[in-house]
């Protein structure tokens, strides 16, 4: 577990911070960067068509401080290949989704960032920063476990999803935990393996010319039903896929902060008829 703005979670802000800078300059654009964090300073690469090289040191620190009041010093050494030739052809996708049960580390104080790892065969917590145990621990019924104090100098790097654009899996993975959001919400099934495969054009990509699996231990209908169910209520076009979800005007940052995210949709819940 980690505060927001530890490790790979301020990665991620930070890697979907540059996608918007990119959405501002060309919707359209074509891109796949990635932050890494090595403590003293951060690192971002990848390519992008967009063709002008952003100067990103103000722009993270101005972003940190309006939206979470905090003040962070480090440079940024921009290794990202601009005017890039960037084809996004190849989707390929192969996800597990359940009901999101993440535990959240917000600290009394919104200074204190880090990171908390429990052993429990060891009965034991590590931690960066005693606040922060001291905080979880007072509200938690594992006051009693041992407590460690260790420094985390893993080197952080953002995940894919964050430093893609829209043109490309990261919108069908939002899709497809929309879908599986009516699955869940229908009683149907607490775990779906979501497997799809296409190679082309994405303005191409539809049910008919994509491969498309899902797998489920514990759903309590026939699996060939509902995918064929899936794939009759929801449309996988992109233009309809960013439409459904209002994906062009979708921060992404909600992902992370977990706060009004888009696909918490209930619009084709009576549709999923049962027979």
């Amino acid at each position: 577990m980690e505060t927001l703005l530890y490790g790979k979670n301020l990665c991620n802000l930070l890697a979907n911070t540059i996608i918007n800078q990119f959405n501002l300059i060309d919707k359209n654009h074509s891109s796949e960067v990635y932050v890494v964090n090595l403590g003293n300073f951060l690192v971002t690469k990848g390519k992008t068509d967009i063709s002008s090289p952003i100067n990103f040191s103000p722009i993270f620190q101005s972003y940190l401080n309006e939206e979470f009041n905090h003040e962070f010093k480090f440079n940024v050494i921009d290794l990202i290949d601009y005017s890039s030739n960037i084809k996004n052809n190849l989707i390929t996708i192969n996800e597990v989704f359940t009901p999101d049960k993440t535990r959240r580390l917000n600290p009394l104080d919104g200074k204190t960032q880090g990171y908390i790892k429990i052993d429990e065969d060891f009965k034991t917590m590590y931690s960066n920063s005693e606040s922060l145990l001291n905080d979880f621990c007072g509200n938690s019924d594992l006051i009693h476990y041992k407590k460690i104090i260790k420094e985390n100098e893993v080197i952080f790097v953002s995940d894919k999803f964050f430093g893609l654009s829209l043109n490309s899996e990261k919108s069908y993975i939002t899709y497809l935990r929309y879908i599986f959001f009516h699955i869940n919400e229908k009683g149907l099934s607490k775990k779906c393996n979501f497997k799809l495969y296409f190679d082309g054009d994405i303005n191409n990509l539809n049910w008919e010319t994509m491969l498309f699996e899902l797998k489920s231990e514990d759903c309590i209908v026939n699996v060939n039903w509902l995918k064929s169910l899936i794939l009759d209520l929801f449309p996988f076009d992109i233009k309809e896929v960013k439409k459904t979800l209002d994906l062009e005007n979708y921060n992404f940052e909600n992902e992370i902060t977990k706060s009004n995210v888009c696909w918490k949709k209930r619009d084709k819940i009576g549709e999923f008829i049962l027979l």
